[in-house]
């Protein structure tokens, strides 16, 4: 199977508002994730930072790079600097976060309609 490589036009969240309604929802400036049928979902606080993440993975994003190795390079930051590297406060109180696996990243942006590969 041919790894996915993800196109910057199909991410961007820089500039838009990201955040998560309720435990089955994020939205992401004017497009809604639905993450019903994520079950190993529990709290809304995993889906606030899976939001999160979504927007922090941006900056790995260089149309070389598959999606699994995005996804590892960002939760490699995650294991060595704390869940709160993703949240746009940084270095403050980083919300109300809980850190979901990386299965439920995956399946959140596979569920995101503009998301783009090559």
């Amino acid at each position: 199977m041919k790894d996915r490589i993800p196109l910057k036009e199909g991410l961007r969240a820089k500039g838009k508002k990201v955040k998560s309604k309720d435990k089955e929802t994020i939205r992401l400036g004017y497009e809604e994730i639905e993450l019903d049928y994520v079950e190993q979902i529990v709290d809304k606080s995993q889906t606030n930072a899976i939001a999160e993440i979504i927007r922090y993975m941006e900056k790995y994003i260089d149309e070389r790079k598959s999606l699994k190795e995005i996804l590892k390079a960002v939760f490699k930051d995650i294991n060595e600097k704390g869940l709160e590297i993703v949240s746009p406060f940084y270095g403050k109180h980083p919300g109300n976060l809980a850190l979901p696996r990386i299965q439920e990243v995956a399946a959140a942006i596979n569920r995101l309609r503009s998301f783009k590969v090559k």
